[in-house]
Order: structure tokens, then sequence, then C-alpha cells
């Protein structure tokens, strides 16, 4: 039998770091939620039932998952991410529908219709059990290893060298993928590099992956990529989101 988006939604739920417990008052606000991200009887959209932007081949949450495990991983770290946590927060609380909703619109997921809405959420009626057209792990159960990205990895990965950093001032830490996605976790700021930068420097792509990501020790961050070249490239976000070259 296959599962169901309240299914998908604890899962999602339990793949974030920490965990998060899947209530059945966190799944009822969870299922409202992705009624808000797509259409009632849709929600495996593109196998993308929230609209998450990461590795999903867009730079706006439009693009599609291989399948539905791999997008419960995928969404997992992005709800992870600092930016996110007014809606873990409120998850982690087991809050009420409207401190959730509120999380919602203050989070940096809802740049769309209930952004700075935070009663918008929930005004939106909750979804109903909705089979999913293909099966996923069930939730409560050992966390199983998230399926393979059907994209072949680059030969350059191996290349790859520090690829966490500790966020000096807050003592929290980032995380950069070769893909030139950064992650903030704990009390470090997210700060970048967005879509347009990575590709307006060029970095993240199979000729010139990052390799590296340090501290500048003022609350920002350098990352270090491979252009195939003599010397490394280098690029600096600094604390207050400035982007040098």
């Amino acid at each position: 039998m296959a599962n169901t988006n309240w299914d998908w939604a604890a899962l999602v739920m339990e793949r974030c770091s920490p965990p998060i417990n899947p209530t059945s008052n966190n799944v009822d606000n969870f299922t409202r939620w992705m009624r808000c991200e797509n259409p009632d009887g849709d929600w495996w959209h593109l196998n993308n039932p929230l609209n998450c932007g990461l590795n999903d081949g867009s730079a706006d949450g439009s693009g599609s998952y291989p399948n539905l495990d791999y997008a419960a991983t995928e969404t997992a770290i992005v709800l992870s991410q600092n930016n996110m946590a007014p809606i873990a927060d409120a998850l982690r609380a087991n809050g009420s529908l409207a401190a959730f909703s509120a999380g919602c619109a203050y989070s940096a997921w809802s740049t769309g219709g209930y952004h700075d809405n935070p009663g918008y959420v929930a005004s939106v009626p909750q979804e109903p059990v909705i089979a999913s057209p293909g099966s996923f792990p069930s939730p409560n159960g050992p966390t199983p290893t998230p399926s393979p990205n059907p994209t072949p990895p680059t030969p350059l990965q191996p290349l790859e060298t520090n690829m966490i950093a500790r966020d000096n001032v807050t003592g929290g830490i980032w995380i950069v993928r070769p893909n030139a996605s950064v992650y903030a976790f704990a009390s470090a700021p997210y700060i970048g590099p967005t879509a347009a930068y990575s590709a307006l420097w060029g970095i993240g792509t199979p000729s010139n992956p990052v390799t590296g990501i340090v501290s500048d020790n003022a609350g920002g961050f350098i990352l270090s990529t491979d252009n195939g070249g003599a010397e490394p490239g280098y690029y600096h976000i600094t604390a207050n989101g400035q982007y040098g070259h």
C-alpha cells in the first residue's frame, strides 16, 4: 500500500537535524502547510510536495526530485537551516496552529503569497489523507539511507577538502556542498551565496566545484574552488552579506 502525505510529513520531521517529533498535532499543521504550497490532490507534484529548491534543478523550488524519499531528505536539510528556525521551533514545541502558521510566515521559506502573513497557513483547510503515487520508507523506524541522486557525481568531487567551517563569532557552523550550496546550522547566519551570485561567479559547476570553506573570523566565510588552473579560486562573503572575489 502506498504511503500518504501524512507519512511523508512525518518522515521529513524525523530526518531534520535534530529530529522533530511527528506528533499528530505537528503532522496536522505540516500537511496544512503542504496544501499552501501545492493544490489539493497534487501534493506530490514533481515529487516536490513543499516546492523545496535544494538540488531540484531550479532556483525557486519549481523543480523536481527523482522520488519522494529523496525529496524528504532534501526538504529536511533545508528545514534544519538556521533561517528556517521559526518553522522548526514551532514544530519542536508541538505548537498550536496559530504558532506554526506564524512561523511559516516569518521564516525564509515563505517568500510567496503568505510571507509576513502569520494567519495565512492557519486559514487554509487541512489537507485530507491522500495516497502517494510511489512508496517511501515509513516514519518511526530506522532512518533509511536516501535514494541516490540520479545525476552521476562529478569526477572532481574527491578533491573536496574542508567542507565545514565554524563561525568564530556565533559558534555556529556552515556546511558547503560542491555545488556551492551553503547551509547554516546552530547560530551561524545564512549569508549566501545566492543562486544568482553562484551563477555570476561560475562556481558550483563540474568544472569549478567548491572544495572548501573557512571562517574569516569576522562573521563571514571564504569559499575555495577548483577551477582547473594553477591556483584555486576564492570567494569571500562577509557577515553583512557583501560578496567579493
